[in-house]
């Protein structure tokens, strides 16, 4: 018998994208957890990295120079912020 785990994450996304001609690319979200669980930030952190900002090429060299944070700013609210330096 396979046990089903419900998560419900609301997503708001604050910028996306390079912020200026050969600048970094930055994705600034909140994340608010909306399932009756309350989560822990390991759960919510990693449901940031690998499903609403995937960096697909970690070993890149731009990876290196890379800034990723992720903080807790409410009752069931975080802030995840990455940042990729650009590539030209």
């Amino acid at each position: 018998m396979t046990k089903t785990k419900e998560y419900i994450f609301e997503v708001e996304t604050v910028r996306a994208g390079q912020v200026r001609k050969y600048g970094p690319t930055e994705t600034e979200l909140i994340i608010t957890n909306k399932c009756e669980i309350d989560y822990n930030e390991s759960v919510v952190k990693r449901f940031a990295e690998f499903v609403c900002a995937p960096v697909r090429f970690k070993d890149s060299p731009c990876w290196a120079d890379s800034t990723e944070t992720f903080e807790k700013i409410g009752d069931r609210k975080y802030r995840y912020f990455q940042q990729i330096p650009s590539t030209h």
